[in-house]
C-alpha cells in the first residue's frame, strides 16, 4: 500500500489594515466553498452527526492533515477577510490515481482502498499503467464573496484542473 505523509506551514489572523491575512497554507490544504457543493477536495468521509456531538463544516482554506489520500490539494492556499469582502485563492499540483488506456490517455480518475499500484490483484498484465499517482493535476482556483449590505452576500467561485494526460472518458 501506497503512503504519503502531509505537511504544511500555515501563518492566520495577520492584520493589515482593515483587511486581515486570515490564513496563508504551504504544502497540504483543503478547500471548501458553498458548503462544499460548489467545491470542496476530500475523500474522507465525515458524517454531521457523531454519537459525540456536531462537526461543524469548515469553509474556505484550511491546512489538511487528514486522511485523505486522492483528492488532495498540495500547493499554496490563502484567504483575506475584510468588512466589505473575503478573496480565497490557491494553486496545487499533485498526482491523482487513474486508470490509463492503451494511448497513455486516461478514462477515469479513481480512489482506491487501500492503494496499491496494481490493484487487489497485482497484477500487471491487467493494466497498461500502474494505477497509483499515474495522472498530474495542476488545480487553480479562487472565491469571492462581497457584502454590499449587512443582509446581503454575493460570491462566485471559479476553479480549473488541467492533467498532463488526455481525457478519453
Amino acid at each position: 500500500q501506497t503512503r504519503e505523509m502531509k505537511s504544511y506551514f500555515s501563518i492566520e489572523k495577520i492584520k493589515i489594515g482593515k483587511t486581515m491575512l486570515d490564513r496563508l497554507v504551504l504544502g497540504n490544504f483543503s478547500a471548501s466553498f458553498g458548503q462544499g457543493i460548489v467545491f470542496e477536495n476530500t475523500d474522507e468521509l465525515r458524517p454531521r452527526k457523531t454519537g459525540y456531538g456536531w462537526y461543524k463544516r469548515q469553509t474556505g482554506i484550511i491546512p489538511d492533515g487528514s486522511r485523505s489520500t486522492q483528492f488532495v490539494l498540495n500547493g499554496i492556499g490563502a484567504q483575506l477577510v475584510n468588512p466589505l469582502f473575503n478573496i480565497s485563492g490557491f494553486a496545487s499540483y499533485a498526482p491523482r490515481d487513474a486508470i490509463i488506456n492503451s494511448d497513455s490517455s486516461f478514462s477515469s480518475l479513481i480512489t482506491l482502498y487501500p492503494r496499491l499500484e496494481w490493484g487487489l490483484s497485482g497484477d500487471s498484465t491487467l493494466f497498461y499503467h500502474a494505477l497509483t499517482s499515474s495522472v498530474n493535476e495542476v488545480t487553480y482556483g479562487a472565491h469571492i464573496d462581497v457584502f454590499p449590505t449587512n443582509s446581503l452576500r454575493l460570491g462566485t467561485t471559479f476553479y480549473e484542473s488541467l492533467y498532463d494526460r488526455v481525457l478519453h472518458a
